[in-house]
């Protein structure tokens, strides 16, 4: 070559002008000026073909670019602009010049994403990573739009970047809509708040529920965290007696293709009764089918006056009115708009002065065409007050059309005026055409696979994608061939095991699956179960990779909630120590256990399922054979069993088991046998441990009825002395008549009915002083409680006299009818007088007096006072003196009243002290109401 060079050089070489000959096309001519004329020619023919097809290329490539909907550029790698979009600078009204300085970004972006568009914009330029983000940018005319901005690197093939290339889409008017739907739905959760209204949706087709508003988990009594109740459970809690008149119309309702409208009542579990008013609108397939059903209930138990439900009712309807959340019109059928929000009046084009001189007349606002039929509506509607929502349109004040949405309810039923909710649906109307336009496209299109299809060279490049899976992704061809294209499509988190999968599966050319979540064109990532096969020749190499993707998003979604179900139900079972077990009579085998159930009866889940006899061994030999007929009698009647019965395990323990058996369907027919065995050994223990202290409790009352008896020994003696005498006096009498001559014998008989009369009066005080001695349980009877405060008075009577004790009675008119243990009442009674007589010893001036008194309680129970001018309780030991053991006197031992407390309590009262006036104290207590007089 040097050579060469050096004879070119030497001899003088002349370049010819380049020369296009018809024949041979297009030459070079080298031509060396020396001596004889030699000439190298060189033929260009191809290369002028080949910058040709170039600039071709070229000017589709900018046609291309420039019909992207949306604003292109790009930048060096430093980040300065080397290419403008002719969409861009009509967009921005701005020349290529203003983006090559640096405070373009001030101009073209709105103030407040200043700022976070800078930090990107040079995190992204200093790390060399892809770009994407939501910012503003200014139109010619001022006004910013919402645009989605992607910005992606071009390197060479040492990966240095050598151009940026970004792209921006307009995305304003999902944007404002995004924004309208999130207020709406917030809005309306809080009007469901505030107004008690509750709703689900039913699938007809699944025959479950597939929502449930918070409002309506308040109103039925159901708990969220429980999930979706079912049908079953739903008319479980409608009240008995309306049963039959709600399902009749519900039924009626669909037979006429109706919604339903209804009043009914539910009864929660702890007995709650509940008004509710019902609203169901019914969805019906192409086929007549009943597809899903939407209902509204409504708690209307505490509805108020008639007066104050029209005022809250103007107020929300105020509310509403200048929320201006949709279009609200007020009405008369005479056609007269009565009034209006701003949101209806922009929907017709009038303003309020038109509404104020009353030139609003929503007839002629209609369409001539749905005239007739909105006469028809108020005719068959008008009479119950509500009127579907119907589709129609208004012609606006300009002459114009706008299709709304309207439903509207008089104030009341029969009513001439009412509201109107109305909704413009020019936005749906526009979708709705567009969507009709693209599945009249989508029909030409014959795609046999349900489901995402595309192919791939052997290297993995992108080849096809199905018009369905471009849909579904909502992206051109072009951005499968980028090389992230999988960090766009895949959710991050199976991004980085799909990409192993992925390399693996090219690398070995073996086929790979996987489950996947894929992002949809609207950002929602759904699950599909992603699998692909390699396409070989004759010699076994692979020719195409083909793939397919099928949506399992709601099976995957099933089986996550099926797994937290299971998950929560092991938990409960283990809080409320209950296990679960399923036996298959047409195997005699066990085909379920649960992790509690193999707790409580002590075997080993790594062993497998028990079989029957390993349970019927276990159970304890005293309760076998009760346990065996009870269980064979309930498959004789064909109904469920509850028993309870213990069981031994090996280690000696004794348990108490509750067990329910559920061994029949619906039908009576034999079906798998479903097991719960709750452990309520604790319980029983507590129920023996309860019985004890009852027990102790009797025995330490008796003492206490014992010592009192005995502190009135001398009283009661008494009182028995005395009939006994008045009987021995009588008797004498009587023998002195008999010994006249002749004897009187009406005198005589009058003696002898003395004489039975004090022998029964001293029966009935030895019978009163056994009842009382005797440790007997206790009994509950129906009795006249003032009797018994008689009663007991006679037995402390010697006590009062004996301290000067003066003892008057205020008892309430007729029988004081209470249920309850006559002898441990009395007690009470007893107790608090002696107590009282006891703290009036003491006291050396001043009247000494005891008060009893009987009235009707609060409650429609019986209060009894014991009242006593006594010292008084101090203050301080006030709320002390029915502790155990706690006594005020030098001989007290502090039982009596905590046996008193106790004993009121277990008759459902309640015993208290209070301070008398002008001294003293007042104990009292109250004894609940029986329901039958004695």
């Amino acid at each position: 070559m040097k050579a060469f060079a050096f004879f070119i050089a030497l001899v003088g070489l002349v370049i010819a002008p380049a020369h296009t000959d018809p024949l041979l096309g297009s030459i070079v001519i080298l031509a060396i000026a020396t001596g004889g004329g030699v000439a190298f020619v060189l033929d260009l023919t191809e290369r002028k073909r080949t910058e040709k097809a170039l600039q071709t290329s070229e000017d589709e490539l900018r046609q291309i670019v420039e019909a992207v909907p949306g604003l292109i550029w790009s930048m060096d790698p430093d980040g300065n602009a080397t290419h403008i979009s002719r969409r861009i600078l009509d967009y921005s009204g701005m020349r290529f010049e203003d983006f090559t300085h640096r405070d373009w970004v001030e101009t073209f972006i709105h103030p407040d994403d200043v700022l976070e568009v800078t930090e990107h914009f040079r995190h992204t330029i200093q790390a060399g990573k892809s770009y994407r983000g939501e910012w503003r940018l200014r139109q010619a005319d001022g006004e910013f739009r919402w645009h989605r901005t992607l910005c992606e690197p071009l390197r060479d093939r040492e990966g240095c970047i050598i151009q940026w290339y970004g792209l921006s889409i307009d995305i304003d008017e999902a944007k404002k809509a995004e924004e309208q739907l999130r207020r709406s739905e917030a809005w309306l959760a809080q009007a469901q708040k505030l107004s008690h209204v509750g709703n689900w949706v039913y699938n007809a087709t699944t025959l479950r529920y597939s929502y449930w508003s918070d409002e309506s988990y308040r109103t039925w009594g159901f708990d969220p965290l429980q999930g979706l109740p079912s049908r079953d459970d739903m008319w479980q809690r409608i009240h008995p007696d309306d049963r039959n008149h709600v399902w009749e119309a519900i039924q009626e309702a669909v037979r006429q293709r109706k919604d339903f409208a209804g009043e009914f009542r539910i009864v929660l579990p702890d007995g709650t009764v509940k008004h509710l008013e019902g609203t169901s609108h019914h969805t019906y397939s192409s086929l007549g089918a009943l597809v899903e059903v939407f209902t509204t209930t409504v708690d209307v138990t505490n509805r108020k006056r008639t007066e104050q439900a029209v005022r809250e009712r103007d107020a929300r309807i105020r509310r509403l009115v200048e929320a201006n959340i949709i279009g609200v019109m007020l009405w008369d059928l005479d056609g007269q708009v009565l009034e209006a929000n701003d949101a209806w009046l922009r929907m017709v084009g009038y303003d309020r002065d038109d509404l104020l001189a009353g030139r609003l007349d929503w007839k002629e606002l209609t369409v001539p065409e749905c005239r007739e039929r909105d006469t028809q509506r108020v005719q068959k509607y008008f009479g119950s007050g509500q009127f579907p929502a119907i589709e129609k349109e208004y012609i606006r004040k300009d002459g114009t059309r706008i299709p709304v949405l309207i439903g509207a309810v008089s104030f009341q039923e029969d009513g001439n005026q009412g509201i109107s909710f109305v909704l413009d649906l020019t936005e749906r109307k526009h979708a709705e055409e567009a969507l009709r336009e693209s599945e009249y496209k989508l029909r030409q299109i014959v795609e046999a696979v349900p489901g995402l299809v595309w192919s791939m060279s052997p290297d993995g490049k992108t080849t096809h994608i199905s018009r369905r899976f471009l849909d579904y992704a909502g992206v051109p061809f072009e951005n499968f061939g980028h090389r992230d294209w999988a960090e766009t499509f895949l959710r991050p988190e199976d991004l980085s095991e799909f990409i192993v999968t992925f390399r693996h599966a090219i690398q070995t050319g073996t086929p790979y699956q996987a489950a996947i979540r894929l992002r949809r064109a609207d950002g929602v990532f759904r699950w599909h179960h992603a699998r692909c096969e390699p396409l070989r020749d004759q010699e076994g190499r692979i020719v195409q990779w083909y793939g397919l993707a099928v949506e399992v998003d709601e099976a995957k979604k099933a089986e996550e909630q099926l797994r937290r179900g299971e998950a929560w139900l092991a938990q409960a079972q283990r809080i409320s120590q209950t296990g679960t077990r399923v036996f298959n009579p047409a195997t005699s085998r066990y085909s379920y256990w649960s992790d509690e159930n193999y707790r409580i009866w002590g075997f080993d889940p790594q062993r497998g399922l028990p079989d029957r006899g390993d349970i019927w061994r276990r159970v304890h030999p005293d309760d076998l054979n009760r346990v065996w007929d009870a269980v064979q009698e309930a498959v004789r009647l064909k109904r469920d069993l509850t028993i309870e019965h213990r069981i031994l395990l090996p280690n000696g323990a004794v348990k108490y088991l509750e067990a329910n058996y559920h061994m029949f369907s619906s039908f009576g027919t034999p079906g798998e046998v479903f097991i719960t065995t709750a452990d309520v050994t604790q319980r029983r223990r507590a129920q023996d441990e309860r019985e004890r202290l009852r027990q102790l409790e009797s025995d330490i009352a008796h003492i206490n009825r014992v010592g009192m008896m005995g502190e009135l020994a001398a009283s009661l003696s008494h009182e028995i002395l005395h009939p006994i005498a008045t009987a021995r006096n009588n008797a004498r009498a009587g023998i002195r008549f008999l010994e006249m001559d002749p004897p009187n014998l009406n005198e005589v008989r009058e003696a002898l009915d003395c004489v039975v009369r004090d022998a029964d009066r001293a029966k009935d005080i030895v019978g009163r002083i056994r009842s009382q001695i005797k440790k007997a349980p206790p009994r509950k009877e129906r009795f006249d409680l003032n009797e018994a405060i008689n009663e007991v008075i006679v037995m402390v009577r010697s006590a009062t006299a004996k301290n000067g004790i003066s003892v008057s009675t205020r008892l309430m008119d007729g029988p004081a009818a209470v249920q309850g243990d006559r002898v441990q009442l009395q007690q009470v009674l007893m107790n608090l007088m002696l107590n009282a007589v006891e703290a009036m010893g003491a006291v050396e001036d001043g009247p000494r007096e005891l008060s009893i008194r009987s009235e009707k309680g609060e409650s429609g129970g019986t209060l009894i006072a014991v009242h006593d001018s006594g010292p008084g309780i101090d203050p301080v030991n006030r709320d002390r003196v029915f502790e155990p053991f706690f006594t005020t006197k030098t001989s007290g031992v502090g039982m009596g009243l905590s046996i008193c407390q106790s004993i009121i309590n277990g008759h459902g009262g309640r015993l208290w002290i209070s301070a008398n006036e002008p001294r003293g104290a007042v104990f009292q207590f109250t004894l609940p109401a029986t329901q039958e007089d004695l």
